[in-house]
């Protein structure tokens, strides 16, 4: 579970403060950042940035691109290098979106 403040940032890496700190050979000393913005519409939004780590992040198994922000969602799997887990975000504002549903009607 991380907590992140309104419109604030998390570092994770093997450099980062307890607890998102990746104690684990494919992690980057600062391996990625957590941020929650507000949108355009005037809501808020849950961004996740690879720092240029060697092993990457991913979302859902999709390789992020390196200093580009992208869009997640709580409950989503995130990877850092070989770390997998499952974002489970406390405190968010009631307008963070929820991830599509995969399920077909």
């Amino acid at each position: 579970e991380v907590e992140v403040k309104a419109e604030g940032s998390v570092l994770f890496g093997r450099e980062a403060d307890p607890p998102y700190c990746l104690d684990h050979d494919s992690c980057s000393r600062q391996h990625a950042r957590l941020e929650l913005t507000a949108d355009e519409e005037g809501g808020h939004q849950l961004l996740v940035t690879d720092l240029g780590s060697p092993n990457g992040t991913r979302v859902d198994g999709t390789r992020l691109p390196p200093h580009e922000p992208t869009q997640v969602h709580n409950g989503q799997r995130v990877s850092f290098g070989a770390l997998a887990t499952v974002f489970l975000v406390a405190g968010l504002p009631h307008d963070i979106p929820r991830p599509p549903s995969t399920l077909s009607s």
